[in-house]
């Protein structure tokens, strides 16, 4: 939460306080925000001496945490943001009390952009960005994508949780249900070129026949001798059926690129 601010709020100091003082007189108590509605720091410095409270070797910040416009008093805790409480009793000087940013509140306000958890981008620079924003500690998110939280999702669902792989190798399970399946047609073949032949043997016997009659079919008279043999054409098919069967494996096996389209850039995320 930020500190109350207000433009043009400065009053001055009356009297002298040491270094162990925490309640601070001033002209007008009224002049300064009321710390009800939240505390915030003041830079107490010499102005007489020092226009700029920069220059002031004894300037310190201090903050409001009460007020009391009767009294036209503020209560106060000293040596904020490592200030160094001193005395304020120079004499002649006059001390005023401003309520302008400080440290803190740059710090706050960055707090408030970047608070503890943060993720930040940069498309081509990369420094850490506890240099170059000057807060935080921050930590490199390397070779990885973020991605919004789902309550309940088994891969979203946790914080800071890290899923994915750059490639993946597909199991068995996860390949859509297909099959390679090769069924030759049946074929049928014609062909009359071919013969049929009959060997005739009369070395042992003879066969009568009458004269230009066919010994395989026919009966007669006569005696034949040496071989013979009986020759005929014939037009017929061959038929061929192969049984259906699967084709052979085909694939490496490899792992496939797995990376969504992105751009890189420079990603922290801050831790403290």
């Amino acid at each position: 939460m930020l500190d109350q601010i207000q433009n043009f709020i400065k009053g001055t100091v009356s009297g002298t306080h040491d270094a162990s003082v925490v309640t601070i007189n001033v002209v007008d108590a009224s002049a300064f925000p009321d710390p009800a509605s939240g505390e915030y720091n003041l830079t107490w410095y010499d102005s007489t001496v020092y226009p700029d409270p920069a220059d002031d070797p004894n300037v310190e910040i201090v903050r409001v945490t009460g007020r009391d416009t009767g009294a036209d008093t503020l209560t106060v805790t000293r040596n904020q943001e490592s200030s160094g409480a001193s005395t304020k009793s120079t004499g002649g000087s006059t001390y005023m009390l401003i309520l302008a940013p400080t440290k803190k509140t740059i710090t706050d306000i960055f707090d408030m952009v970047y608070p503890i958890g943060s993720v930040y981008t940069n498309y081509s620079n990369p420094t850490n960005p506890g240099t170059l924003l000057g807060s935080g500690t921050w930590i490199a998110i390397e070779g990885e994508v973020v991605v919004g939280y789902k309550s309940g999702d088994s891969d979203f669902g946790t914080p800071s949780g890290a899923v994915g792989a750059k490639t993946h190798t597909l199991t068995t399970a996860e390949l859509a249900s297909h099959l390679h399946t090769v069924n030759p047609p049946i074929t049928t073949s014609t062909s009359d070129s071919h013969t049929h032949q009959v060997k005739i043997t009369t070395a042992n016997s003879a066969i009568s026949a009458t004269s230009g009659a066919d010994p395989c079919r026919s009966s007669g008279t006569g005696s034949w001798s040496g071989n013979s043999q009986y020759t005929e054409n014939d037009t017929h098919n061959h038929t061929t059926d192969i049984a259906q069967f699967n084709s052979g494996n085909a694939g490496s096996g490899d792992a496939h690129n797995n990376i969504q389209p992105s751009r890189i850039c420079y990603v922290w995320r801050r831790s403290a």
